[in-house]
């Protein structure tokens, strides 16, 4: 048995003697919104969290896979800045986890900020 985790993009080389493998990729979650902060009414609302990244996994034959595959880790988003005296600034979605061609680990979805309340991205 071969385990191989990444933290970090690189590359994945193929051990030797191997029939199958098992990937699994998570994309990376994403940045919430600033919160809302209004200097004329008393109307304040959080903003939306970021969404979860995607895990996706999948078995494939060892024969699929190049001798080497390049291995992309998402990184997360950032979160928004608050808004002092006005709605608060959208979070930035996280970035996808592939591995070559083969699965992809879709990012989360960024928050937004709106006046009472905000809407959590996507995951």
């Amino acid at each position: 048995m071969n385990f191989q985790r990444f933290t970090a993009s690189g590359t994945w080389t193929k051990p030797s003697g191997v029939n199958a493998i098992y990937v699994e990729c998570i994309g990376g979650g994403a940045g919430g919104a600033g919160g809302h902060g209004s200097a004329i009414n008393l109307t304040r609302g959080g903003g939306g969290a970021g969404g979860a990244g995607a895990r996706s996994c999948r078995w494939m034959s060892a024969t699929i896979a190049g001798a080497t595959e390049t291995v992309t880790v998402g990184s997360g988003g950032t979160g928004g800045a608050g808004g002092s005296s006005g709605v608060g600034f959208a979070g930035t979605a996280g970035g996808n986890s592939t591995f070559g061609s083969h699965l992809t680990g879709h990012a989360g979805g960024f928050g937004t900020p709106l006046i009472t309340s905000g809407a959590g991205g996507g995951g």
